[in-house]
């Protein structure tokens, strides 16, 4: 099947490969020889007995290795090798996820999408070009008289451009399926993002960390998240949410997951 790919690690996907294949391969040669049999013409200098002459040609073709072909050469690796792996492909996730062992890596096709929450998050970076467009047109509206009470100072915009590193944050995925219980969650890094998941999808990923079905996990503490200290993350794992807040948690049963693919 061709893939669409929506999201791919391709650091972490080169180094599964790495690490299975003994190296790193960045392309592949490949050779085919041919041999052709003509019939001499009359004005050939040289004949051959029966007036044919034979000869080979050979063509090398180069081909460089692509994130496309990884995924499918560590996909085909899992099916073959599952136990050496710690692959599985997910067909009973009531079961399957239930004993999965932390390192496992599982390919689960399921329902995937952003939590509105994620979404608001990810936007705090949108703040910065409304502070850029404001600088831009201080001047403009200085030499134009126009009244500049009410908007942020340097030194103001300057905290909010702080406030703003610290809470742009990167996509979250959850990923169920309808009649079961259990869910999956995992960090979108922007630099891997090909397309923002949504829908149906093959998921592929290492588990990190397995919920029981009352435990809560923040979206605030997945990995790549600035939002907290190390202190208050462990503090809001430990926390069952408010009712107001329940949107910013997920409830388990749950797999957090190093997400590696997502395509469909």
């Amino acid at each position: 099947m061709l893939k669409k790919l929506l999201y791919l690690d391709a650091v972490a996907l080169e180094g599964y490969l790495s690490a299975i294949e003994g190296g790193v391969t960045t392309s592949t040669e490949f050779k085919t020889a041919r041999e052709s049999i003509g019939r001499a013409g009359l004005g050939a200098k040289i004949l051959t007995v029966g007036g044919e002459k034979q000869g080979s040609s050979q063509e090398v073709v180069t081909r460089s290795d692509t994130d496309d072909y990884r995924l499918d050469r560590l996909i085909k690796a899992g099916h073959e090798m599952p136990t050496e792996l710690a692959w599985i492909d997910v067909i009973n996730p009531n079961d399957e996820f239930l004993n999965v062992g932390i390192g496992a890596l599982i390919h689960w096709e399921c329902e995937v999408y952003i939590p509105p929450y994620s979404q608001m998050l990810s936007r705090a970076g949108e703040l910065n070009s409304m502070l850029d467009l404001m600088e831009r047109l201080e001047p403009v509206a200085s030499l134009l008289n126009f009244d500049m009470a009410g908007l942020p100072s340097d030194t103001e915009r300057s905290g909010l451009r702080d406030m703003i590193d610290n809470i742009n944050a990167p996509l979250v995925l959850v990923g169920d399926s309808e009649g079961i219980p259990w869910k999956i969650v995992g960090t979108l890094f922007p630099e891997n993002i090909r397309s923002e998941p949504d829908g149906v999808a093959q998921v592929i990923g290492k588990v990190s960390k397995r919920l029981r079905h009352d435990q809560w996990q923040p979206l605030s503490t997945l990995p790549g998240m600035k939002l907290l200290s190390r202190d208050e993350r462990r503090a809001r794992e430990r926390t069952k949410p408010n009712p107001e807040e329940e949107d910013q948690y997920i409830q388990g049963p749950l797999l957090v997951l190093d997400l590696l693919a997502v395509y469909r």
